[in-house]
């Protein structure tokens, strides 16, 4: 998230306390295996609520928002004061609003429009409309319905033709940079014959892709590398090549 993201959502946050004494935390990691937890995401949600005691003791009103970003995973949690009342509408938020986002990379505008509308599901309210009269909420919610349901699978339509066509170029005949004569795209079931034994290993994590090109004229071999967003690899140090794992045990 950038800086002034940042200052949105405390905003966000702190005015929901001040108007509906409901205490939220928004917490976003990178991998849970860095605080050495193998647990799911939502037991180490669990666990983090009850630790740190977020919400009121009595009401049991408190809100989770957990992102571990490269596990590709998030919850919300909430107290136990609020029952089952809003699970299918946090599930629905999440799967509607929030991960569409997070498909696109824009993870700051996700956990935003994210927040925004987990205080709608629990508040009843949107975060700038406390003191809104019932109209402008109706019209508020009505424009929401039509940016989730109509304008925004247009729009992840429209995202994976452009994957498609990104695809359907990386893999693409190449010029051979020593005779300029055209270098078809080796199939994949024969391209490990040319990768290295750490490439083979890339390939077998799923951290990273490979493409292997060569000239039938020359015999010039040209290998390109693309990463696989969200791996649960990360770049060794030790061999510069996306195959660090990291494990742990401990459970707050």
């Amino acid at each position: 998230m950038t800086n002034f993201q940042e200052l949105v959502l405390r905003k966000t946050l702190i005015d929901l306390r001040k108007n509906r004494d409901i205490e939220m935390t928004v917490l976003t990691i990178e991998w849970r295996s860095d605080y050495e937890q193998t647990v799911s995401n939502e037991t180490f949600a669990t666990a983090l609520f009850n630790h740190w005691g977020i919400g009121d003791a009595t009401r049991n009103d408190g809100v989770l928002f957990l992102v571990s970003r490269f596990d590709r995973d998030m919850s919300i949690e909430v107290g136990s004061g609020y029952g089952a009342t809003h699970d299918e509408g946090l599930k629905k938020i999440i799967d509607k609003v929030i991960i569409p986002k997070f498909r696109l990379d824009t993870y700051g505008s996700g956990i935003q429009i994210g927040v925004n509308h987990t205080i709608r599901e629990i508040a009843g309210v949107w975060p700038d409309q406390y003191d809104a009269n019932i109209v402008t909420r109706w019209w508020t919610d009505l424009k929401v319905w039509l940016g989730v349901f109509i304008i925004a699978p247009l729009g992840l339509i429209g995202v994976a033709i452009w994957r498609a066509y990104v695809a359907a170029r990386r893999r693409a005949p190449r010029r051979c940079p020593i005779d300029g004569s055209w270098m078809p795209r080796v199939l994949d079931e024969f391209e490990h014959k040319h990768l290295t034994d750490v490439q083979q290993k890339e390939e077998q994590l799923a951290s990273k892709e490979y493409d292997v090109w060569i000239c039938r004229d020359c015999d010039h071999v040209t290998i390109k590398g693309s990463p696989r967003w969200f791996s649960g690899q990360k770049l060794c140090k030790i061999c510069n090549y996306a195959t660090l794992e990291s494990t742990g045990s401990q459970v707050i």
